[in-house]
């Protein structure tokens, strides 16, 4: 997870904003299917929407899809975003497939 990420985003929302956009890609994956390259256009439109912030890379993307898919449960979530910075909650899905 790259500090820029954590340090930009962590200003303007929280570990449960980055599930919810982990949410909406895993939801436009299975609506589009695969090889639609939903995080690669994703990135590219967050950058031309939002271009003073960083942190929206396809990678990053592929770290907020790891952690939605890793706890589907939003209330959860919200538990452990009680208790977790974005950061080390992230750390916990690291392990997991992000690709």
């Amino acid at each position: 997870m790259s500090r820029g990420l954590y340090s930009t985003l962590s200003r303007f929302w929280g570990a449960d904003q980055y599930w919810h956009i982990g949410q909406s890609v895993l939801a436009r994956q299975a609506q589009e299917g695969w090889g639609a390259k939903v995080i690669d256009q994703l990135a590219r439109d967050l950058k031309a929407e939002f271009p003073e912030l960083k942190g929206f890379s396809p990678r990053n993307l592929k770290y907020m899809r790891a952690f939605a898919a890793a706890w589907p449960d939003p209330e959860f979530v919200q538990q452990l975003v009680a208790q977790l910075p974005w950061f080390h909650a992230n750390k916990l899905t690291s392990r997991s497939v992000v690709g």
